[in-house]
């Protein structure tokens, strides 16, 4: 009878655990949902830091983008903020997982759709597009996993975020700053100093900003900055180039002039200064301008000057 009574108790016990897994079991389909929902919601948070991270660029940009765009004499400069989607990577993630690409559809595993909502949509519209396209495409990738690889794996390849990632430059005739050679980089610096800095009436000391370039790009690029940064501040220039001396108006020119170097001691610098009106400055100068006094007389109408 003890027995009997063991087992009875035995049985009510295993009985009423397997109730309440029948009850928990009910649940299981409302609480998968749940956790989709969930998870659907935690991507569009993740997606949102990117579209948050846009916006705010945008925005902090504007001003500049609004300055070159009034501003004719910058029209080689553009303010770029993108938004750049790299699915080679994340697509090559996904054949390490599946036996095939799902021949006939058009886009490997599907996903061309959701490729074009992530590089223009906004985080709720993304995250509609990636609760579409599970709806769609969940079971035909999950029966297609290579040996090793399971639904975890899916999951943490379709929810990823180490394909986006916000892209933002100032950019000089469509190529990025940290592009652009030293020198070029250099010039493209001193011009957006030059057209931003507006209100600043501070005396502006610059040393050779002719380096790496073509006399052509120095007047096209330089002189009508310095032209106008000098109507409201002192220019201070050290230079090689006569060129920048002769045509961005100079008032005062100090030409140094270095003795022969000795072994022994170092050498003697010689200063002349004055302006271009004067006759044995403007001759130092055509000593040195490019093109020599031809150069000199094509800008001296500016000066009324008239040849000694």
């Amino acid at each position: 009878m003890a027995r009997i009574g063991a087992a009875i108790l035995t049985a009510t016990a295993d009985l009423a655990d397997a109730q309440k897994n029948e009850e928990h079991a009910k649940g299981a389909s409302a609480r998968i949902a749940q956790a989709r929902e969930e998870r659907n919601r935690d991507y569009e948070t993740l997606i949102k830091t990117y579209t948050d991270e846009e916006e705010v660029l945008r925005r902090l940009y504007k001003p500049l983008e609004e300055i070159i765009q009034s501003d004719q004499r910058l029209a080689k400069f553009s303010v770029r903020v993108k938004r750049n989607i790299d699915v080679k990577t994340w697509l090559a993630t996904a054949d390490e997982m599946f036996n095939n690409k799902f021949s006939g559809i058009e886009s490997p595993y599907g996903t061309q759709e959701l490729q074009r909502e992530w590089g223009k949509s906004s985080d709720c519209q993304i995250g509609q597009a990636m609760k579409s396209y599970i709806g769609e495409m969940g079971k035909k990738l999950a029966g297609a996993f290579k040996k090793d690889f399971h639904v975890g794996h899916l999951g943490e390849w379709l929810f990823s975020d180490k394909h986006f990632k916000v892209h933002y430059a100032v950019e000089f005739g469509g190529v990025a700053l940290d592009k652009l050679s030293p020198g070029t980089k250099g010039i493209v610096l001193l011009i957006l100093y030059l057209a931003l800095d507006r209100w600043d009436n501070r005396p502006l000391l610059i040393d050779q900003p002719e380096d790496n370039l073509d006399p052509r790009s120095i007047f096209d690029l330089l002189v009508p900055f310095f032209r106008e940064a000098a109507t409201r501040r002192q220019v201070i220039m050290v230079t090689h180039n006569a060129n920048l001396v002769v045509n961005t108006d100079s008032d005062q020119v100090i030409i140094a002039d270095a003795s022969p170097l000795q072994s022994s001691e170092l050498p003697l610098i010689n200063y002349v200064a004055g302006g271009l009106e004067d006759e044995s400055i403007r001759k130092q100068v055509c000593a040195i301008l490019e093109g020599g006094e031809a150069a000199f007389q094509k800008r001296a109408l500016r000066y009324t000057i008239k040849r000694a």
